[in-house]
């Protein structure tokens, strides 16, 4: 029988050296211990899903700014609101979006 590593020669080792009546029980033992480690995988990896999305990661070779963009252009006038910031600058370049700085229109005033 030929093994792939060195812990499986370590292992094999190890069993063999065990008596024949608490071999059932070893193979009890790896297999839960398999199960477990099966399990504790995909758990990370459904956590990963679910951090990401429903489908897993996006990939995307766009730059955030061209990702935004996209998004803003294809949203229709982010449907008639207005966005009340004193930051207008920040947000003077999306197209449809309506801005009010009220801090600036109530400085005028007063």
């Amino acid at each position: 029988m030929k093994t792939q590593t060195k812990y499986e020669e370590i292992i094999l080792t190890e069993i063999r050296t065990l008596p024949m009546p608490v071999l059932p029980q070893i193979l009890k033992i790896v297999r839960s211990f398999k199960e477990g480690v099966t399990s504790a995988v995909k758990r990370k990896t459904d956590e990963v899903n679910k951090s990401t999305g429903f489908c897993g990661a996006w990939q995307d070779e766009r730059t955030v700014d061209e990702i935004i963009a996209d998004i803003t252009v294809h949203r229709s006038g982010f449907g008639g609101r207005t966005l009340v910031t004193n930051n207008t600058r920040h947000f003077k370049g999306i197209q449809g979006l309506k801005l009010a700085n009220w801090y600036k229109e109530k400085r005028k005033q007063g």
